[in-house]
């Protein structure tokens, strides 16, 4: 079964990244699509560094997060198989690295986190539902 919350609390956690002043945020701490839409995940960095990393985990109940992606190009077809249609390119003059998807699929409810180093990380929830979901049926 997956993780379908019908309510989900208010939870943003940004974790301050030092002197250098780096953070990471999401502005939408929930999002809800019917299956087979798009998704859009939004994530807005600030950092002084020319150089970085940014990933995306996600997380089921009870399990660990995942490596979802990275902001390199898939390497391979088992790669390009585990993000399932995701897919993330940093705007640098931007500064966001927001996590899309074309099609939602139920599996893809989950806690997704966008990270930048190893101290810097935004949470969201997304939530894909059926159609009946909306329409009451």
């Amino acid at each position: 079964s997956h993780f379908i919350p019908e309510i989900c609390s208010h939870v943003i956690i940004l974790f301050p990244g030092g002197a250098n002043g780096e953070s990471v945020t999401q502005p939408d701490d929930r999002v809800t699509v019917s299956q087979g839409e798009p998704v859009l995940l939004k994530c807005i960095y600030d950092t002084s560094y020319i150089s970085l990393t940014l990933w995306w985990y996600e997380q089921y109940p009870n399990e660990a997060p995942r490596l979802l992606l990275t902001q390199r190009e898939a390497s391979d077809e088992e790669e390009r198989r585990s993000r399932r249609g995701f897919s993330a390119t940093p705007d640098k003059q931007g500064k966001t690295f927001h996590l899309k998807k074309n099609s939602s699929e139920l599996r893809d409810s989950a806690v997704y986190y966008c990270a930048m180093s190893d101290t810097v990380i935004a949470i969201c929830f997304l939530t894909v539902v059926t159609t009946s979901y909306f329409t009451g049926r």
